[in-house]
C-alpha cells in the first residue's frame, strides 16, 4: 500500500495537478493510519530450505477470517561441495522457540528419532519421548527447591510452535505451556542439555573444574549432596576459596539434580546434570526464600555473572564419599540462622533485593511487541506525509 500511493502522487504532481496529489496524499495518510491502528493480530511463520527463504504472514482480524502472504526469494542452488546441508527438521518439534512460560529468554528443543531433549533460560531442561500424531510426553527439572521445580509435560505440535500442559510434582496442579517457534534449525547439544539416556551411570563421584577445584557429588536414591569449592574474583591478591554445600533431589536415574546450594551468607538455586560428551555441568541462580532453603529465580540476573554462572566439571576422577560430599554442611546451617531478612513476615531473605518480591519478573532478549511499536510506526508515518502535502502545497 504504501508504495502504490507514493507511485500515484509522484504521478500525478508530474502531471502538474497539484491538487489532486495533495488529496490523494491525505487519503493515502488515511490509509496507512487506519492500518497502523487496526484491531488485527499479526503472526509469522518461517520455513527454511537450501534454496529457499519462505515467510508466511497471518493476520487474523476481528471476524476470526485469515489473509496470507507469501514471500518467496530463491537463490540458485550451491553444489554439495560449497555448502552443508544445515539440520532442519520440519514438522518436527526441534528448533529454538519463545520461553514467555518460563522466564522470557529462549527454549531449545533436539530430537534424535523418537526421543526429545531440550533446556529453558539456563534454568530448567526436559527430556521425553514423541509419537508419529506430533505429541510429546515426558518430564521437567528446574534448578532450585520448592513446590514446582519438577513434573511432567503434554504438548502437541502446533502450527506455529507448540501446545500443551505441565503438572508440578509438589502440588500437582497442572499449567497451560504455550511457545512460539522461532527457528526450526537445530539448537547446538550443548543448548539442548543433551544428556546419555542409554546408559545407568549417575552424575556421583569427584569431579573437578578448570582451576582443578573439586566437587564431590553424592545420589543416595531419590536424594543428591555435595560439598566443593569455587574460586573468587580478586583484582591482584588471590582470595581464599569459597566453601559450598548443595542438598536437593536426583532424577532420571541420578543424572540430574535440582536443590539449593550455600555459600557464606548466599544461597540459592542449582542443578546438575551429566551430559552425553562426559561432562558435568552446572547452573547457580542466588536467591533463597525462607528458612527451609526454598528458592527463588530472578530472571534479571540472566546476565549477571556474580549473581548466576555455570561451571563445566571434568571427571568423574573416582568415587565421592559420603564424608567427602557432606564436608562443608555446616555452611548450610550457618546460612540459614546468620542470613540478613527482609522485614516481610514471610522471613525473606533479601539476596536478591527486598523489592524483588514485590515486583513483576524483568524478561530479557525479547523483541519489541507489533502493538508497542505501532504508535512510533502511526507517528513516523504522520510527520512523513505532511512533509510531502508542504512540498506539494
Amino acid at each position: 500500500l504504501p508504495q502504490r500511493c507514493l507511485g500515484l502522487v509522484f504521478f500525478v504532481f508530474s502531471s502538474a495537478m497539484r491538487s489532486a496529489a495533495a488529496l490523494l496524499a491525505a487519503l493515502c495518510l488515511v490509509a496507512l493510519v487506519g492500518a497502523q491502528q487496526s484491531p488485527s493480530t499479526f503472526r509469522t511463520s518461517t520455513t527454511y530450505s537450501l534454496t529457499t527463504f519462505r515467510t508466511t504472514y497471518y493476520v487474523s482480524d476481528a471476524t476470526n477470517s485469515y489473509a496470507s502472504q507469501y514471500v518467496h526469494l530463491q537463490y540458485p542452488s550451491p553444489s554439495s561441495e560449497d555448502v552443508q546441508a544445515p539440520a532442519v527438521s520440519l514438522g518436527s518439534f526441534q528448533g529454538t522457540y519463545t520461553s514467555n512460560t518460563a522466564y522470557g529468554s529462549a527454549l531449545y528443543i533436539c530430537v534424535d528419532g523418537a526421543r526429545l531433549q531440550g533446556s529453558y533460560d539456563e534454568v530448567g531442561m526436559f527430556n521425553g519421548e514423541v509419537d508419529d500424531d506430533g505429541r510429546a510426553t515426558g518430564d521437567w527439572f528446574e534448578a532450585g527447591t520448592g513446590a514446582c521445580t519438577s513434573g511432567t509435560f503434554d504438548l502437541q505440535l502446533t502450527h506455529f510452535g507448540f501446545s500443551g500442559t505441565y503438572t508440578c510434582d509438589g502440588s500437582g496442579e497442572e499449567f497451560l505451556w504455550e511457545e512460539d517457534r522461532i527457528s526450526n534449525f537445530r539448537p547446538s547439544d550443548d543448548r539442548c542439555a543433551l544428556l546419555d539416556l542409554d546408559d545407568d551411570e549417575e552424575a556421583d563421584g569427584r569431579w573437578v573444574d578448570k582451576y582443578n577445584n573439586p566437587l564431590d557429588l553424592c545420589i543416595f536414591g531419590g536424594s543428591g549432596e555435595a560439598s566443593y569449592l569455587r574460586e573468587q574474583d580478586g583484582d591482584s591478591v588471590p582470595l581464599p576459596k569459597r566453601e559450598g554445600y548443595f542438598e536437593g533431589k536426583a532424577h532420571l536415574r541420578g543424572k540430574v539434580v535440582t536443590g539449593t546450594w550455600y555459600e557464606e551468607l548466599v544461597g540459592g538455586a542449582a542443578l546438575f546434570y551429566h551430559r552425553n560428551n562426559g561432562d558435568l555441568h552446572t547452573q547457580f541462580w542466588t536467591g533463597l526464600r525462607g528458612v527451609l532453603g526454598d528458592t527463588v529465580i530472578d530472571p534479571s540476573q540472566l546476565r549477571d555473572e556474580s549473581r548466576h554462572w555455570h561451571t563445566t566439571y571434568t571427571g568423574p576422577l573416582f568415587p565421592a564419599t559420603v564424608g567427602d560430599c557432606g564436608r562443608f554442611s555446616p555452611v548450610k546451617q550457618y546460612v540459614l540462622v546468620n542470613a540478613p531478612r527482609t522485614d516481610d513476615d514471610d522471613g525473606i531473605y533479601y539476596f536478591v533485593g527486598s523489592d524483588y518480591f514485590d515486583s513483576d519478573f524483568p524478561f530479557y532478549n525479547y523483541p519489541e511487541s507489533s502493538n508497542d511499536a505501532a504508535p512510533l510506526r502511526v507517528a513516523a508515518l504522520t510527520a512523513f506525509a505532511a512533509a510531502a502535502l508542504a512540498l506539494l502545497l
